[in-house]
């Protein structure tokens, strides 16, 4: 069983974490997350070289991911598999206006931050999303694409959020990170897409 020490960084590769593109590396990095977090939990840190391919991601209260200068943490190619929201989120596939508006579950967004305080990502790598994978989607009819797609960081109910030193890659979450990037509290519902 691999526990966190007071302010001692978690190494996701201690918890089987690969770093080289092919391997899922979800529940290692999961593991590594849920064993820092805390008071006085340290950093999970994504070193470099590496590149740790993963499918949806949750950020508790009291953590912090570090994605090194060299390391990528990349979304799961695999978008056929990609899960449903377990935070009971909903989008409508119909236009807003629409008299009757068709509503399903969301799809999981890359790394959720919800119901939580002190959350910061920084370490000046990349995250990338592979939204260029979620592209086709838009060929559907409705608005599907525009509303259930994944975002990249996403998240409800947050104070102190920090975010920064970071690099989005091919995804459209550059618009929105500077509605993160105060310190302070993070209104419910703002999200970066």
């Amino acid at each position: 069983m691999h526990q966190a020490t007071e302010a001692a960084d978690c190494n996701p590769g201690s918890f089987g974490a690969r770093g080289d593109n092919r391997t899922d590396d979800t529940v290692s990095i999961q593991r590594a997350i849920q064993a820092c977090a805390g008071p006085r939990g340290g950093a999970v840190r994504l070193r470099a070289p590496g590149t740790y391919l993963s499918m949806p991601l949750t950020l508790p209260s009291h953590s912090t991911l570090v994605v090194e200068v060299g390391a990528v943490l990349i979304a799961s190619p695999n978008i056929h598999a990609w899960p449903n929201s377990s935070h009971g989120q909903y989008c409508h596939t119909t236009p807003y206006e629409a008299k009757d508006p068709v509503y399903v579950p969301q799809l999981a967004n890359f790394l959720w931050i919800g119901d939580t305080t002190d959350v910061t990502i920084t370490g000046g790598g990349v995250i990338d999303g592979q939204g260029w994978r979620w592209w086709p989607l838009r060929k559907l009819p409705g608005d599907y694409w525009h509303n259930c797609r994944p975002k990249l960081v996403a998240g409800s109910n947050i104070s102190h959020l920090i975010m920064g030193s970071l690099r989005s890659s091919r995804t459209r979450v550059r618009r929105g990170w500077g509605r993160f990037r105060r310190r302070g509290k993070a209104s419910a519902g703002r999200r970066c897409r």
